[in-house]
């Protein structure tokens, strides 16, 4: 036992090591901001399954979600909160100043790091920023900056996200989701719902209308800019993986079908709580659903009624398009 908590000790220094050099290497590679990389989905909805299908790409470094309000890049001063809301027309230095710096690699921290090698950022020549919590700020981005590849917003049933963050965040500690409106800027869209946001019953809907919230905003300004986006479907991703890349090597110009494995593109994200994904794609799908009452569907189609959501409903796992 003791020469294995040696050897689990040893290799723990070498990978800190390592992805200090790696940061190091980060400030000298001066990733150009027009090829940023970008992943942003709500939490639990497979961002960190897609992030790792991209970066089987020799030429891609990962960039771990580096607006965490507790972990990231942030300043607290600026009171973005967990969910930035940054309007699309903002042109203050402050904020275009704080993403190019995160975007091009120039700023990172331990946090930042985590999937960060040396060799790998030795070898990179692109940097895909992977984000949770940040699909209200794609307006802002496209909006004020130029990507030569456009962003990947993906998206996923909203009722199997808000039942997988609810297994994934609930600690006897911590009780998920927060009912607390949170006190930060831009923040008026939250704000204005307060009423009806206390109304909810259950957890589940309340983790439902949260979804509402942070997809409402990129789903119209994908209505209205539809190349600006590169938008992806989980449920698309579980079934037709191999159609997903080859929607992904249009949009962004790689090649990935070179680098993956059919175990790559089928095993389950390093983020997963409990079991690997199904080996029937349809059953992985399904199990999402499966376990809701009649009730607990009723009351969550409801959330949709109210932020007048179609993508998705009570009635199938697919999305409505």
């Amino acid at each position: 036992m003791k020469g294995a908590g040696q050897k689990g000790l040893h290799r723990k220094v070498i990978r800190e090591v390592d992805r200090l050099a790696a940061r190091f290497c980060l400030r000298k590679k001066n990733f150009r901001l027009s090829d940023s990389l970008i992943i942003t989905s709500s939490s639990r909805s497979g961002s960190s399954w897609l992030m790792e299908i991209l970066a089987a790409h020799p030429q891609i470094l990962v960039n771990w979600e580096p607006i965490h309000r507790d972990f990231g890049l942030v300043p607290k001063q600026l009171e973005l909160g967990w969910y930035p809301n940054i309007p699309a027309d903002n042109e203050q230095a402050v904020y275009r100043e704080l993403f190019q710096s995160m975007l091009c690699g120039r700023s990172s921290n331990r946090w930042t790091a985590k999937y960060m090698r040396l060799n790998k950022c030795r070898q990179a020549d692109f940097l895909l920023t992977k984000f949770v919590r940040a699909n209200n700020l794609l307006p802002y981005f496209c909006e004020q900056f130029s990507f030569a590849r456009p962003p990947i917003y993906l998206v996923r049933h909203p009722f199997a996200v808000a039942a997988s963050q609810i297994k994934a965040f609930s600690r006897p500690s911590y009780k998920w989701p927060s009912r607390a409106i949170p006190r930060a800027r831009f923040y008026e869209h939250y704000r204005q719902e307060t009423d009806y946001l206390n109304s909810l019953e259950s957890d589940l809907e309340y983790a439902v209308a949260i979804w509402c919230l942070n997809n409402r905003q990129p789903m119209a300004y994908l209505a209205e800019y539809p190349s600006r986006l590169c938008r992806l479907f989980y449920e698309e991703i579980v079934l037709q993986p191999h159609n997903t890349l080859v929607q992904l090597e249009k949009a962004l110009g790689f090649d990935f079908t070179s680098f993956l494995s059919e175990e790559q593109l089928r095993k389950a994200s390093p983020t997963v709580v409990g079991d690997s994904l199904k080996r029937r794609p349809e059953e992985q799908l399904a199990k999402s659903l499966r376990n809701f009452s009649d009730q607990q569907l009723r009351a969550m189609q409801a959330v949709l009624d109210y932020f007048s959501v179609q993508l998705y409903s009570a009635n199938s796992t697919l999305p409505n398009y």
